[in-house]
């Protein structure tokens, strides 16, 4: 009676393929929410590629003007968010001199796309402005009510006389490299002593909080792109500060990209200076995830070691359980096989070599009698 060598599936088998099965189920998770969070990159983007047409269709309308409301030089304050029941944006009770965020809602009075256009895909709170709400339209607001119907800053339109002198035009003149929007400024300390020399960790508390990383940036020639660093507008220029002026009025004057002053509501300092408007006062609610685990996530690091840990256990597992025992059988089976045996496994005469398969019972060769193969246990 032969009896079989095969083991069953043990224990130790079913623990394995359980702690597998989770760091496949884990990594397949992490994968899906870094893709969904692509995803919500690129809708973002998008929103932000139809705002910088809608600016520039408002410019080719107006004289080459990008839009703005009423604008005062000699008020050095800049505001958010006023006057936003106004019916036009231009009257005594429409938005107050310097309105950032009413530049911004004159596109959606004056082109023809949608409130959710303004709104990032990731954050949580934020929500379209119901402009069609209670029978009211577009044109019966002058501004977004808060920043919970605002995600994006826009390039401040209003330069203080100095920034004139220097050559700042709110034109469609700008360079193809300047930052005219991008995702919520996000108004943090860390902002003002930023340098470009920082690690990933520092760069990354400069950064917009709708994503994880960076935000995405529309520029002077209408393209969006995402960067990883709040450096990202002409020459470096840091797009969510007023930059510095390095011996300001001397034949030896500089720019310095970095944030300077103490406020962000300010004006821009030269002429290729972007200083984003308005900052994000609150979290916008995105996925809260630890800012270490961001930056090792988005590394790439984690993949390489999950996958390359997961491969290690699945070969490991699989040499040790199935194919170290299945070589070490044939094997044996190999070294305790005869010559003869061998032959006649394939049909053959054991004696001679014979095809003996139009002859089973006797080989016509060698006249020796055909005997059946026998198993090697």
């Amino acid at each position: 009676m032969q009896r079989s060598s095969r083991q069953g599936f043990t224990h130790i088998d079913l623990y394995i393929s359980i702690v597998l099965t989770i760091l496949f189920l884990t990594f397949l998770l992490l994968g899906t929410v870094r893709t969904r969070g692509r995803g919500y990159n690129i809708t973002c983007g998008s929103n932000l590629r139809q705002i910088g047409q809608a600016m520039q269709l408002y410019a080719n309308e107006n004289g080459g003007n990008l839009a703005r409301t009423l604008y005062d030089p000699a008020d050095p304050n800049v505001r958010a968010y006023t006057g936003v029941s106004a019916r036009n944006p231009f009257a005594a009770d429409g938005p107050q001199p310097n309105d950032v965020t009413a530049a911004f809602y004159l596109l959606l009075r004056t082109q023809d796309f949608s409130a959710s256009v303004f709104i990032c895909p990731v954050p949580i709170n934020p929500e379209p402005f119901d402009v069609g709400g209670k029978g009211k339209t577009v044109q019966d607001y002058s501004n977004f009510p808060s920043e919970k119907n605002l995600s994006y800053s826009i390039a401040n339109p209003y330069p203080s006389p100095a920034a004139r002198s220097l050559g700042y035009r709110w034109t469609n003149t700008l360079k193809a490299d300047f930052a005219l929007a991008a995702d919520m400024n996000p108004g943090t300390p860390e902002l003002w002593s930023l340098t470009m020399s920082d690690g990933i960790s520092k760069q990354w508390a400069g950064n917009t909080k709708n994503h994880f990383g960076g935000q995405n940036v529309l520029y002077g020639d209408g393209h969006v792109e995402f960067q990883h660093t709040s450096f990202a507008g002409v020459n470096n220029d840091n797009i969510y500060g007023p930059a510095g002026l390095v011996n300001a009025g001397l034949s030896n004057e500089t720019i310095d990209p970095r944030a300077c002053g103490n406020s962000f509501y300010s004006s821009p300092t030269h002429k290729d200076d972007s200083v984003l408007l308005p900052i994000a006062t609150a979290d916008p609610g995105g996925p809260l995830v630890p800012s270490d685990f961001k930056i090792w996530w988005y590394s790439g690091a984690p993949r390489s070691i999950v996958g390359l840990f997961l491969v290690l256990i699945l070969m490991s597992w699989g040499t040790v359980r199935w194919i170290w025992p299945a070589l070490c059988a044939l094997v044996r089976a190999m070294r305790n096989q005869s010559p003869e045996q061998r032959r006649m496994r394939q049909g053959l005469c054991g004696k001679c070599g014979y095809d003996l398969r139009a002859s089973p019972d006797r080989c016509p060769e060698c006249g020796d009698i055909r005997q059946p193969a026998t198993e090697v246990h």
